[in-house]
């Protein structure tokens, strides 16, 4: 009897605090270190590709957010692998100086801090 009651008083919990059989409860997950962003500094108007490489503490797979600087974005792309270069292109119109800012996500949710670099068009 007492199995019964402490077995229904687990399920009980779970279900209060929302964690099924089917769901993980994860433990101090970490964001993703900030991007590294690499590609061209320098650059004529035109189409160019820049690559990104985020690694999450626990391996997990990450999402991109980007803005071009430009007024333009991507909202959240992916997941891809921990610690790959992915590669993002973006064409640029106008002459001047912008600021390519990116962060990453897992697929847990925890959100990364922005990186950034400037590019002159």
């Amino acid at each position: 009897m007492n199995k019964k009651i402490l077995i229904g008083s687990i399920i009980t919990i779970c279900i209060l605090i929302g964690v099924s059989s089917t769901s993980a409860l994860v433990v101090n997950n970490r964001p993703p270190d900030k991007p590294i962003i690499t590609g061209p500094l320098k650059v004529k108007p035109g189409d160019y590709d820049w690559r990104f490489n985020a690694k999450d503490p626990e391996g997990d797979n990450v999402s991109y957010e980007i803005k071009w600087g430009d007024g333009t974005q991507e909202g959240w792309i992916g997941p891809f692998e921990s610690n790959i270069s992915i590669v993002f292109n973006h064409t640029y119109y106008d002459i001047g100086y912008v600021g390519i800012r990116a962060r990453a996500k897992d697929v847990y949710g925890a959100i990364g801090n922005w990186s950034s670099i400037i590019v002159r068009i």
